[in-house]
């Protein structure tokens, strides 16, 4: 059995199949963000490249996986939160603008898009408000849809 805090993923033949190197960042346009994610996402509306409001990351996560038994692991903390199944992957929201996923290994995009455009997505919004950032950010946006 495989120690808790193993990643998910090992990658002994393949070392970069989900490692940045080999992850295009593809651009996306949803929930009023421009998103930059190596995580292909063809249910968003794409978008060209440019500056993001949210950065979605495809990596290792230092965190304790989901042991097989008990298949997920949820924590939440006031500078961080983590989602996991075991039969997905780790998503790790560490910020209101980013978030890192650890895949399980032989998932693909389409299975991590369904929690992170979900559960994980639904987190990341419903943190947004509180942040001063984006509140000045959406007051900016405001303004200049009532000022021309």
């Amino acid at each position: 059995m495989m120690p808790r805090n193993e990643p998910l993923a090992l990658y002994n033949d393949d070392a970069f199949s989900h490692g940045r190197a080999m992850r295009e960042r593809r651009f996306y346009r949803a929930y009023g963000l421009t998103i930059a994610s190596e995580v292909m996402l063809p249910e968003l509306q794409p978008a060209p490249p440019g500056a993001a409001d949210l950065v979605i990351a495809v990596g290792a996560i230092d965190l304790p996986k989901p042991a097989p038994e008990a298949a997920t692991d949820f924590r939440f903390e006031p500078d961080r939160q983590y989602l996991a199944w075991h039969a997905v992957g780790a998503f790790l929201i560490s910020d209101d603008c980013r978030i890192d996923i650890e895949p399980a290994p032989g998932v693909d995009d389409a299975l991590l898009a369904f929690p992170l455009l979900g559960p994980v997505m639904a987190l990341l919004l419903h943190r947004r408000p509180a942040c001063p950032a984006c509140q000045c950010h959406r007051r900016s946006r405001h303004e200049r849809h009532l000022h021309g």
